[in-house]
């Protein structure tokens, strides 16, 4: 009875959806506790309990005394590893002075024409390979790198506080082993990868870096709650990625988690290492729960110790494999371009093992499963010619396949449709939804996405009659013997439209049963054989869509091809002798070899994608009604494999699925248009930024503060602006009396968005603390100090040099030149070190501002200042204007004006308590507060 097929259907498939559930939940290793455990067990309660509950416990920038402590804390821990390997018999070298002082060409969209000045802070161990124990040589290496630096305003736990963990767990977990490594695996501590991947760029003039022949970058960009695993997100070498299917005991990543990060503005250190220094290598890291990437939330409380595990059972087992063999062997893969395109394609199974084919025997399965879908297909049709002749082919075939089609086309195009209108409705009433409340907005596209698909099914599938109606056109003669008249015009059914199928509905029928004349309503020739067919065709056209994607070098469309050969197995199976003995049952076979799989494949795609990257995306500029349309396409690919057997349900099933379906994504859209998008895990993306000038006593008296929202292209702008204008409107008001208030949108030099300035009229109420090495506030005349200006002319080139002494507190600081009149200007700072890197002879250009900043290892005083010489030459009477000069502090230590015009934030609060608890970051990565000094140059 249908009744009995639908409820097997639905349990069926919630028995689908609860393995894979289950699978989900138990995907990451549970940890044993620290106590009583050996070093040569990675704990992941270890890792968390000693290591990341120190350097996680406060933000700690680059510019930061908190970031020189996790610095000298991770030293401490080398240095006892150092003497724990030596105990057993490693021979461990480690550099806790790196005195690398590198130039990076500032290619970032915020400083053009600029140049990057940073001494560098790493921290690196080395343990030698067995081939060169006794030789100062140093065998072929694996590094191992992760950044211990984070964010002005997160504690970094997961960003990267996490990997830096791992690695000391994982060093002490193989300096325990008495077995020996072949190659020399060097675990690398840098800083600065925040900003422009400085600490990267740093290591690849370290002297131990020539002898690196591959790499693993551990990072974090999202958070590692409960369930998250650390993804393999990038590689740009087959043999590393057939190295990590090896050995990982939770292999977790796919060559389409590369092809969509692609699209993300985020970077890590593996740009540094691969792409610009050819070396094979990993790239992994979380991405789940990427709200809280780079935000106040991304905390301890926010961290699960099985995600460490995670990531650290598959660190070490990949170091193992890899070192106990030459790593020199590994190579870049020949046809990879950077990390955008691949040759080869990988995916790991429910995280218990990993598949890794080239992109060349990708494509010839692809090739081969069309030419055998193809060939079967003619050889079907050939033999019905032959016995029925063409008419009846026509009539019987391709028609029933066009009426399939057609309503696929329905069943794909109405949905998405749909989902735009409400989509659009939602944004105009509650923009940013989607980005804040994702799992109410999907809730109710899966279920308007359900009930449009049996809105179609009940009420248009069967009204679909293209092959009666052509009969009539065509005037097909019926064949004596096969045809029994009634009275009232004809129309065409065939058993296959029964509620209750008795032959193989999954398959053109060997021996299609006799046509029959109805009455006058007329009826379709079309049964779930043209269905599942027709699912079979467009999933054919998907592989052909895969194959010419993957000759440009993006094999993430596997799926497409799984999808398709799962489909054509099924229908294989049905039409074998044993399809023909479970005549009327074939839906069974169908669901559980073309549905499976397939499911577990989009589920994990729907989830990749929505628990970790798309709604987030929205706060960098994309389209919300976008995103939406991409979870209805999403769930329409799962609902395209089941219509074949979604279709069995009888009529009161499907009048009952539509009245829930519709009812409840009524609700749940309604609720979407109301809730606040907003919550201290889904902070707004804004940043904080105070400016203390001190170039006059005027302009010291008047401290502005500068709330700015993420940059967005102009057409995204307006929705997810006014959400953030809404969001902070009762603090605006709030301090209004006080302060003047000036927001609205701007463009500049940072954003082209949304801002509010703030500016107040009591000098004494925001004069910031900024104190010397004795506690004592300073004075504006004193913050920064342009000092010793010389001058001499040589050949028509002025040549002008200060000196520079920063405030207290700061080790960044920045020289520009905003508008250079001359292409022959140059800039120049600490010119009395030695540097490495690129420094071009001319990087100025006339359009735009030429900027220098310097990143200083240390104070160059007990007063913890920095000081440096500046260089200007130009030609005679090309003198620039001015010269402005920016040092930046850590606005949590010195500002006055932080906490009245950000106000407070209670965590334990369904909602913000003020803005700053929408503050995502500062405007740069060197601190929040910039002491700032105007130099005129003109005599």
């Amino acid at each position: 009875m249908p009744s009995r097929r639908t409820g097997a259907l639905l349990t069926y498939v919630a028995f689908v959806v609860g393995i894979y559930a289950v699978i989900t939940h138990n995907a990451t290793p549970h940890p044993a506790s620290s106590h009583h455990i050996s070093n040569a067990t990675f704990s992941g309660v270890r890792a968390v309990e000693e290591t990341l509950s120190v350097v996680a416990a406060q933000p700690h920038m680059v510019n930061s005394d908190r970031n020189t402590f996790v610095e000298k804390f991770l030293a401490d821990q080398l240095k006892d590893l150092q003497i724990y390997g030596a105990e057993r018999g490693h021979v461990v070298d480690v550099d806790l002075d790196d005195q690398v002082n590198v130039i990076v060409n500032g290619d970032r969209w915020w400083s053009k024409g600029g140049l990057t000045y940073w001494q560098s802070t790493n921290l690196a161990l080395r343990i030698r390979g067995t081939s060169n124990v006794t030789s100062d040589d140093v065998a072929p290496a694996l590094l191992v790198s992760a950044h211990y630096d984070s964010v002005p305003l997160a504690p970094g736990a997961t960003d990267n506080g996490i990997s830096v963990a791992v690695m000391i767990e994982a060093c002490r977990n193989i300096l325990s082993r008495k077995e020996r490594l072949q190659s020399s695996v060097v675990f690398l501590f840098n800083n600065g990868e925040e900003i422009d991947l400085l600490g990267g760029h740093a290591f690849t003039h370290h002297p131990w870096f020539p002898s690196v022949s591959a790499f693993i970058n551990i990072d974090g960009g999202g958070a590692a709650g409960p369930g998250a695993r650390s993804l393999l997100f990038r590689s740009n070498s087959e043999d590393m990625v057939r190295a990590y299917a090896d050995s990982a005991p939770y292999p977790f990543g796919s060559v389409f988690a590369q092809n969509a990060g692609s699209l993300s503005s985020s970077d890590t250190d593996a740009s540094v290492y691969g792409p610009l220094q050819g070396i094979p290598g990993l790239d992994m890291g979380y991405v789940r729960n990427r709200w809280l990437y780079h935000s106040q939330v991304d905390d301890i409380a926010h961290v699960s110790t099985d995600s460490v595990q995670h990531q650290g059972d598959n660190v070490v087992a990949n170091v193992l494999h890899i070192c106990k063999e030459d790593v020199s062997r590994l190579r870049v893969s020949e046809h990879t371009t950077g990390y955008e395109t691949t040759d080869f394609v990988f995916a790991d199974l429910r995280g218990t093992s990993m598949f890794v084919v080239s992109a060349m025997a990708y494509r010839a399965l692809m090739i081969f499963l069309l030419l055998a879908i193809a060939g079967t297909t003619a050889s079907i049709t050939i033999l019905k010619v032959r016995s029925s002749g063409w008419r009846e082919t026509v009539l019987q075939g391709l028609l029933p396949l066009a009426d399939a089609w057609l309503f696929i086309a329905l069943s794909g195009l109405v949905p998405v449709l749909l989902v735009q209108l409400l989509s659009s409705l939602k944004v105009a009433a509650n923009a940013a939804s989607t980005y804040g409340r994702p799992e109410i907005n999907l809730a109710w596209i899966f279920l308007v996405v359900l009930f449009s698909v049996m809105t179609l099914l009940h009420f248009v599938a069967d009204k679909i009659r293209l092959a009666a109606i052509v009969s009539q056109l065509v005037a097909v003669a019926p064949t004596p013997g096969r045809l029994e008249e009634s009275a009232g015009s004809a129309s065409v059914t065939t058993e296959l439209d029964t509620e209750e199928p008795t032959e193989n509905t999954f398959l053109l029928p060997r021996d299609p049963k006799p046509c029959v004349v109805e009455n006058e309503q007329l009826r379709p020739i079309y049964g779930n054989v043209w269905m599942a067919y027709a699912v079979l065709s467009l999933q054919c056209l998907g592989v052909l869509l895969a194959i010419y994607l993957s000759n440009k070098g993006l094999q993430g469309a596997f799926m497409l091809f799984e999808t398709a050969f799962w489909a054509s197995l099924a229908i294989l199976i049905n039409a074998s002798p044993l399809g023909r003995r479970i005549a009327g049952w074939n839906w069974i076979v169908t669901l559980a070899v073309g549905f499976t799989i397939p499911f577990i494949r989009i589920a994990d795609l729907m989830e990749a994608a929505f628990e970790s990257f798309l709604p987030v995306t929205i706060a960098e500029g994309a389209d919300e009604t976008g995103v939406d349309r991409i979870a209805a396409f999403q769930f329409l690919l799962g609902f395209l494999i089941l219509l074949p057997t979604m279709r069995l349900a009888g009529p009161r099933t499907r009048k009952t699925m539509l009245v829930v379906t519709g009812a409840l994504g009524a609700i749940l859209f309604v609720v979407a248009c109301c809730v606040s998008p907003f919550s201290p895990e889904r902070s707004v993306p804004v940043h904080y930024r105070e400016v203390w000038d001190v170039t006059s006593a005027a302009r010291a008296g008047k401290v502005d503060v500068t709330i700015t929202s993420d940059k967005f292209p102009a057409e995204t702008l307006g929705p997810f602006r006014s959400a953030i204008v809404r969001a902070v409107q009762p603090d605006i008001e709030r301090l209004a009396p006080t302060y003047s208030v000036d927001c609205g949108a701007r463009s500049s030099v940072w954003h082209g968005d949304w801002s509010c300035k703030y500016r107040s009229s009591s000098t004494e109420a925001v004069s910031p603390a900024v104190r010397d090495s004795q506690g004592v506030i300073v004075t504006w005349e004193n913050a920064l100090q342009i000092k010793g200006a010389s001058t001499s002319i040589h050949k028509g080139t002025i040549t002008r040099t200060f000196r520079a002494t920063g405030p207290p507190g700061s080790r960044v600081c920045t020289f520009a030149l905003p508008q250079p009149e001359s292409g022959r200007t140059t800039l120049d700072v600490a010119t009395d070190l030695t540097w490495v890197g690129h420094r071009p002879a001319s990087d100025s250009k006339t359009d735009g501002p030429m900027q220098r900043t310097l990143y200083a290892r240390r104070y160059s005083s007990k007063d913890r200042r920095i000081e440096t010489d500046v260089v200007i030459t130009y030609p005679e009477g090309s003198a620039p204007e001015e010269m402005i000069v920016e040092c930046f502090l850590d606005e949590t230590k010195v500002s006055r004006m932080r906490e009245e015009v950000l106000g407070g934030r209670d965590r334990n609060a369904m909602a913000p308590t003020g803005i700053l608890s929408w503050v995502k970051s500062t405007d740069t990565s060197s601190g929040g507060f910039v002491v700032r000094k105007v130099v005129r140059l003109h005599a």
